[in-house]
């Protein structure tokens, strides 16, 4: 018998949107990211280009697990970090806000969309929601992977591609547009949010985290290349 090769898991959190990747049994990789940052489309087009929507190119793709948390730098603002300039964002009350808004027992107020501010706008808000929702109603990253790579990685976030990036997708646009209009949208936000702030203080996004420890490095695809314990697929360096 041989032992099944562990995947490399992959969290990140990255611009407008924050992603947790993980690598499968293989590697996992998590990452956090937001939508509409420079960025973070680039770290979207260089770890996804080449894997489901270039089917002629090896799939790295396939020795990973993938967690993509798309809420990046958003925060909501409460009293217990007041904002000089309520509405506009501010790192210092992020980074409170990241503290002290931890688990099931923070505050209500933690989690109050009313008073969601995202680091690069409302916009920014919105294309989080899209991605989120788009990751909750189809959970095979093999289903959402091409969406964000088409929204985040080709197109920079633009809230007019979503659409057409569902359809390049092959997911319903009416179903994820729906989503985000109605309170499942709401709550993936907040799972979002929640799920960001249990990873602890974070310097910025994107941020990517490959088996568990953070990615610092230069090249995440060679990093998770190197976690990976099978036999290497030929799209790694």
């Amino acid at each position: 018998n041989h032992a099944t090769p562990a995947r490399c898991k992959l969290r990140a959190f990255s611009r407008r949107f924050c992603w947790q990747w993980r690598w499968r049994r293989p590697t996992q990789r998590r990452l956090r990211w937001c939508s509409r940052s420079r960025r973070c489309a680039r770290t979207v087009r260089i770890s996804f280009g080449g894997s489901s929507t270039a089917p002629s190119t090896p799939r790295v793709w396939d020795i990973m697990d993938l967690t993509v948390i798309p809420w990046g730098n958003a925060y909501c603002e409460t009293d217990m970090c007041p904002s000089k300039t309520p509405g506009v964002y501010s790192k210092d009350v992020r980074v409170c806000w990241n503290a002290k808004c931890v688990n099931s027992t923070a505050p209500a107020e933690c989690w109050d969309l009313d008073n969601l501010v995202c680091q690069h706008g409302d916009n920014e808000c919105t294309g989080n929601r899209y991605e989120g929702c788009a990751i909750s109603l189809y959970p095979d990253s093999h289903q959402w992977e091409p969406f964000l790579y088409c929204f985040e990685g080709l197109n920079g976030g633009d809230l007019t591609s979503a659409q057409k990036c569902a359809s390049y997708a092959g997911l319903s646009w009416s179903t994820i547009s729906s989503c985000a209009a109605t309170q499942r949208g709401v709550d993936v936000d907040v799972a979002n949010a929640q799920a960001t702030n249990a990873q602890g203080p974070h310097e910025g996004v994107p941020f990517c985290l490959v088996n568990g420890v953070q990615f610092t490095g230069h090249s995440l695809l060679r990093t998770v290349c190197d976690a990976y314990t099978g036999t290497l697929p030929s799209g790694c360096p």
